[in-house]
């Protein structure tokens, strides 16, 4: 094996004297070059920093010096800087993706000792550290197995809190990590902006306001901590599993964990980043939608998860079966909730990822089946009361009940269907301002798909196709392609100002059948002569009135025939 030096040892001379510059200058006081074949190059070097020192190491690799070196803090894995990786190694201003062979180790140790020194003024007087990086909050996490999420409203709420109150918090304990979130501030008076599946006080966190020139590092190590917080506060840590958060009069504010043996700072978290994700006329429209969702299956489960992390915060779930094991490949419910009712499962999702409180009917019945005629009839009202529908059975018996109930009501019914073998899927909608009744746009999408080849098994394929019982084979990134589009079709369909699109629309995920390619869209347009309709989202014709008496007096025993000796 050939080593870099071998190849350029003008390269290590110069490093050499590039280093001696720095010793000159006070910038580091020692530095001693190590080699082997087993670790490579190597300089150690201490970082002169006033009156303290630092032990750095340069790890050369072996391209140099078309690779960038690396500065670690010594002992390994020091943490000294908030521009730091975990192993130790400084975030610089020359590093991997902007490095070039004119730069040297030595000014590499030259901009170490920039960003220790200004690390070192700001843990006294706040100021901002020159660097091009951004340290990430994972970066802290994966340092600090102690998160505090902050909710909106929060900093505002603790001018509520007296000099040294407590507030209500709620502790979630994870594998790798502890969340602990405020949800009342000051204890006993609920914070607003928590998401409702976090609103239950399970522990409290005493706050302490200090005074303005107080360090914003307090000690790391327990003793020196608590006497820095008794002579700042006034308050004494005697408890051996404590959770306090220092507040500057500025609004800063810093959580700690203090136990028996070890002080922790807790990583803030903003609940909100004051960046919205959703379009504000998107938001609206979908907060103002109630939607009924039939099947909550592989596809249906993921279009309410979809529809409640887009705003909408009102539902009517139907579905009969139970959570099983092989579903949760697909499903959007976890393993932990195999063995309930879907519609219990999928609505404790909802609750889980909003925002805001969901509003959630549960039906745990199944359209398409034999079953109590009254009990139907009330759940099909109940289905009445929504603003847009939405099948997820793939079932002809469930879609020709929906169907009825969105003639009915003039509601909107959006459907879907993931074919079988991941070829893709379609979404269907029927409109009363826009496209024929469901029946109809379902009649016409069947009379086009006759003149195709014959399709994959389908339900919806078949003019009298039989249940969605057996499972689709296909992905669940399949799946998911196609709940996403039925989300948005569903998000869609209130706003008149979105594009129209066709009553049909078959998405391909792969070359077969009538796609020519991958993602190949086929959009069916319904034409007049494509459906044959009575009504068709209209409203029935005024009875007959001589028809209409006939038919009073036989219901109610009064009228000119109520006397006729053939009734009974």
């Amino acid at each position: 094996m050939t080593f870099w030096w071998t190849r350029e040892p003008r390269r290590v001379l110069a490093e050499e004297e590039a280093l001696r510059a720095l010793v000159a200058r006070g910038l580091i006081s020692t530095y001693r070059w190590e080699w082997s074949e087993q670790v490579g190059v190597r300089v150690h070097a201490t970082i002169t920093l006033g009156a303290d020192e630092q032990a750095v190491e340069v790890r050369f690799p072996d391209h140099y010096p078309r690779e960038c070196p690396s500065v670690r803090t010594v002992p390994y894995g020091t943490l000294v800087s908030s521009h730091q990786f975990l192993s130790g190694v400084l975030c610089l201003e020359v590093g991997p993706d902007n490095w070039h062979p004119h730069y040297m180790a030595a000014g590499l140790l030259e901009s170490a000792w920039r960003l220790l020194e200004h690390e070192t003024i700001a843990a006294v007087k706040p100021r901002d550290i020159p660097s091009r990086h951004v340290t990430h909050v994972g970066h802290l996490v994966r340092r600090r197995p102690f998160v505090f999420v902050r909710p909106p409203g929060f900093a505002e709420q603790l001018a509520a809190v007296p000099e040294q109150g407590e507030i209500g918090v709620r502790v979630v304990y994870g594998e790798a990590s502890v969340q602990v979130w405020p949800v009342e501030v000051p204890l006993g008076v609920p914070l607003s902006g928590v998401p409702p599946a976090l609103r239950e006080r399970t522990g409290t966190c005493r706050l302490l306001r200090v005074g303005p020139d107080i360090p914003r590092e307090p000690p790391d190590e327990r003793q020196p901590f608590v006497e820095f917080i008794a002579e700042h506060t006034g308050y004494r840590c005697d408890d051996t599993n404590e959770r306090l958060l220092l507040l500057w009069p500025d609004g800063f504010s810093r959580p700690y964990r203090v136990t028996d043996s070890l002080v922790t700072s807790f990583v803030e978290v903003p609940l909100e980043d004051g960046v919205d994700r959703l379009p504000a006329r998107a938001e609206s429209l979908a907060a103002s939608l109630r939607v009924g969702i039939v099947g909550l299956g592989s596809l249906g489960s993921k279009v309410a998860v979809s529809l409640a992390r887009s705003g909408v915060r009102r539902f009517v779930l139907v579905d009969e079966d139970v959570l099983l094991g092989p579903n949760v490949r697909r499903h959007a419910g976890r393993y932990e909730q195999v063995g309930i009712m879907k519609v219990a499962a999928v609505a404790a999702l909802l609750q889980e990822v909003a925002r805001d409180a969901i509003e959630c009917d549960e039906v745990p019945l199944a359209l398409a089946s034999a079953t109590n005629p009254e009990v139907h009839a009330s759940r099909l009202e109940k289905l009445g009361g929504v603003d847009v529908l939405v099948d997820a059975t793939a079932d002809p018996g469930a879609f020709n009940a929906l169907a009825e109930v969105a003639s009915r009501g003039q509601i909107p019914l959006v459907w879907a269907e993931v074919f079988e073998g991941g070829l893709g899927g379609l979404v269907g909608a029927a409109h009363p301002r826009r496209t024929p009744c469901p029946l109809c746009v379902r009649a016409g999408f069947l009379a086009q798909a006759e003149t195709w080849p014959p399709a994959p098994r389908s339900a919806s394929l078949q003019p009298y196709g039989g249940g969605g019982d057996v499972p689709v084979m296909a992905t669940d990134a399949d799946v998911s392609f196609v709940a996403a589009a039925l989300a948005t079709r569903v998000l869609e369909v209130r706003d008149e100002a979105a594009d129209p699109a066709a009553p049909v629309v078959l998405f391909g995920l792969r070359r077969g059948w009538i796609f020519e390619r991958v993602f190949d869209i086929v959009r069916v347009e319904v034409l007049a002569d494509d459906y044959s309709c009575p009504w068709c989202w209209k409203e029935p014709e005024t009875p007959d009135p001589v028809a209409l008496r006939t038919a009073r007096a036989i219901l109610t025993g009064e009228g000119p025939d109520a006397d006729d000796p053939d009734r009974t």
